[in-house]
């Protein structure tokens, strides 16, 4: 006879395959049923591009420095757009998509210039995004069974898999889900980072952290920042009834060199055109350019035309290696174009932007009418769980999604300048253990509650 925990590993075991499978199959149907969004014409067009020329191996910084791509090209890693145009050089080839979607025009006029992919091109890019749609699932599924039980998990699974806005954006081909996918990563390895191991494993465990929070930065910019949000809460949380300061920065500055590392290494648009590196000329230039930086920032005139392209073409040698700056320089152009879009009807905040950022988190984009309340009760039993664990000088794993669903959460409400959909999904996604634990919670109370209702001897029995 089985042991009631072989029992719940063996169930385990056979969620960890059905629910991918099961994930991915049902996404991957309802994908021809998805509408389509102007953004998949750029995003295939940018995947096709860019995969185009890492198999070609060509580095050349002003291919990949592309402008005419526009917000597709430059301005976003070019990680999710290989995700993208991988799998369709496989299958497509010598049907390549080159075209973006004109938002001026309407969609008939876009589908008569060509901007539209082709309807089979279309479906086969959208299951990238189905396929690692299933995988969040399971990522999803596999923490809240660690951090709880396997009801946890399979509520929670459930609960992301009937979310309308999930359920839009992994049958659509753009790169939140990607994103999303190596975001939710970060809680298993969060999970290696609570119990109470050696240095060197805390610093193993660090490098992985780093690692993948340059894969996620490596897709958007931001993947970076929230990653080192929720290390850094893991790290004080872990740390706060030892106060060992040393350990804490050493294991943020190993995270921080692990994902510039990959980000730099992903990236070739961070690096220097190394064929046009000529070692006599940049010693040249190196000598004069602080003199001539002195005289630009002290000058009370600035000169005639286009300064910056002046300066680059008198220094070409020193213009290659600032390449290196672009990485943080694209946070400022990233701000930049968010900025731009502001006014634009789809990002209206509609006056009040708390009152509206918080409809839009806890009621339209909800996967149920009580969601919001039982996020707020899983919030409480996580945190209830949280102090009683430190109370007792110990730590409890469910303070990976609370953790986790915080990191998210006050990025975007701190950062968030524009009122798009897309935008909240990260949260939300974060958001499904804490309600599997309040809706599991409120469940048990009701059940205990009955238990001991009919237990009760009546008034005549005794």
């Amino acid at each position: 006879m089985k042991s009631p925990g072989k029992k719940k590993f063996m169930a385990f075991l056979v969620l960890v395959i059905v629910i991918p499978l099961l994930s991915s199959a049902i996404l991957l149907k309802y994908r021809e049923e998805t509408k389509f969004h102007g953004d998949e014409s750029g995003w295939i067009s940018s995947g096709f591009y860019y995969t185009n020329l890492l198999l070609k191996g060509d580095f050349t910084w002003r291919k990949w420095h592309n402008d005419r791509l526009g917000p597709w090209g430059y301005m976003n890693p070019h990680l999710g757009k290989w995700f993208i145009g991988l799998p369709l050089k496989l299958y497509f080839d010598d049907q390549e998509f080159s075209r973006q979607y004109d938002f001026a025009k309407t969609r008939e006029e876009n589908e008569k210039k060509g901007n539209i992919p082709p309807r089979e091109l279309l479906l086969h890019s959208r299951a990238v995004s189905a396929i690692l749609g299933g995988l969040c699932c399971l990522l999803i599924f596999t923490i809240g069974y660690a951090c709880y039980n396997l009801w946890i998990g399979l509520i929670a699974a459930i609960l992301l898999l009937s979310n309308k806005l999930f359920f839009i954006h992994a049958t659509r081909t753009m790169t939140d889900i990607t994103y999303n996918f190596l975001l939710i990563c970060l809680g298993l390895w969060a999970l290696l980072l609570l119990p109470k191991v050696s240095k060197k494993r805390m610093v193993l465990v660090s490098i992985f952290f780093g690692a993948f929070s340059g894969l996620a930065c490596s897709v958007k910019i931001t993947g970076i920042v929230v990653g080192g949000l929720f290390f850094t809460t893991i790290l004080i949380y872990k740390y706060a009834l030892h106060k060992n300061r040393k350990e804490i920065l050493l294991f943020l500055v190993v995270f921080c060199l692990s994902a510039l590392a990959i980000v730099y290494i992903l990236n070739p648009l961070f690096w220097p055109d190394f064929p046009m590196i000529r070692g006599s000329l940049l010693i040249h230039e190196l000598r004069s350019f602080p003199g001539e930086l002195k005289k630009i920032t002290t000058a009370r005139e600035v000169p005639e035309g286009n300064t910056l392209e002046m300066y680059v073409e008198k220094y070409p040698q020193v213009t290659n290696l600032s390449h290196v700056f672009l990485f943080p320089y694209l946070f400022v152009k990233w701000n930049s174009f968010m900025n731009s879009q502001k006014n634009l009807p789809s990002a209206s905040w509609h006056g009040n932007r708390l009152r509206t950022f918080h409809k839009s988190l806890l009621i339209k984009h909800s996967t149920f009418i009580f969601e919001g309340f039982f996020l707020l009760v899983g919030f409480i039993i996580c945190s209830k769980a949280m102090y009683n664990a430190l109370k007792n000088k110990d730590l409890t794993l469910l303070s990976v999604p609370l953790l986790y669903f915080l990191s998210n959460y006050i990025f975007i409400l701190i950062s968030m300048k524009i009122n798009w959909s897309r935008y909240y999904l990260s949260t939300i996604m974060a958001s499904k253990i804490i309600i599997a634990v309040g809706i599991y919670g409120v469940c048990t109370y009701i059940y205990r509650y009955f238990c001991r209702s009919r237990c009760m001897p009546s008034p005549n029995e005794t």
